[in-house]
């Protein structure tokens, strides 16, 4: 079976950028207009996704809508997408995104990821506990829940 999903390393070094821009924009010298062009998009974006959460706060039938899902995910993939975009022209030089999220995932959440290689493929093996303080427990039980809302929410069976 062919292997369909891509790293964000992947990603970032094959991203597609067809995107005709105006000749205005492209004239421009300042080195750093294609990220700042992508932190606009990111928040373009983040505003289409603040008005669903406040249409959220004044009417609980938007949240429960069929079709919301299909509405508002290509904002948050475009969050992705303007992230790889601006990682590739970040002024001081391109940011190794994957890693980046990595570390700022593990320092955030006191945890440490493993690679897939290293053990069975079940997501919560891929952390381990860093240091003293950390309930355990808590964090696991919080992952399963989260896991149980992602299952849910694109249909897939319990594991």
């Amino acid at each position: 079976m062919p292997r369909t999903d891509h790293t964000l390393r992947e990603l970032q070094v094959n991203l597609p950028w067809t995107i005709r821009y105006s000749r205005d924009f492209r004239a421009n010298p300042q080195p750093h207009k294609d990220f700042a062009h992508a932190l606009t998009h990111v928040g373009k974006a983040a505003g289409y996704l603040h008005a669903f959460v406040d249409d959220m706060d004044h009417r609980r039938d938007e949240a429960e809508a069929a079709d919301v899902r299909e509405r508002y995910e290509k904002y948050v993939a475009d969050l992705v997408v303007c992230a790889l975009r601006m990682a590739n022209t970040f002024p001081g030089g391109p940011i190794d995104l994957q890693a980046a999220v990595k570390e700022r995932l593990e320092g955030k959440n006191g945890v440490k990821l493993r690679s897939p290689a290293d053990g069975p493929s079940s997501a919560i093996s891929f952390m381990q506990p860093l240091g003293d303080g950390i309930d355990e427990e808590a964090l696991l039980n919080a992952i399963r829940r989260d896991f149980a809302r992602i299952r849910q929410a694109i249909g897939a069976e319990p594991t």
